[in-house]
């Protein structure tokens, strides 16, 4: 696919994981999570007032994954989230 998921300029992808969740009765609720970040989004969004007073809230349109090249890095990174959650890990 060619995806360049680190170089030395910026990285496409960042990971972050969270340690265990522990409910009040003390058991663990959820053993981990794995959060993906698109550092270097291609998606354009657009931001429209609506009014001059600046109490009306302004119209977002977020555009979220809409160009292709930030759906094939996100595909990746869930790859890769579930080869790590697949993981044998030896304590």
């Amino acid at each position: 696919m060619g995806l360049n998921l680190m170089s030395a300029a910026c990285p496409d992808l960042e990971f972050y994981s969270l340690r265990p969740f522990f409910n009040p009765t003390g058991q663990c609720s959820i053993p981990f999570f794995i959060y993906i970040y698109i550092s270097s989004l291609y998606s354009v969004g657009r931001l429209k007032l609506r009014s001059k007073d600046p109490f009306v809230y302004p119209k977002i349109d977020a555009n979220y994954l809409s160009n292709e090249k930030d759906v094939a890095a996100l595909t990746e990174g869930i790859k890769i989230c579930r080869k790590i959650a697949r993981a044998q890990v030896r304590f």
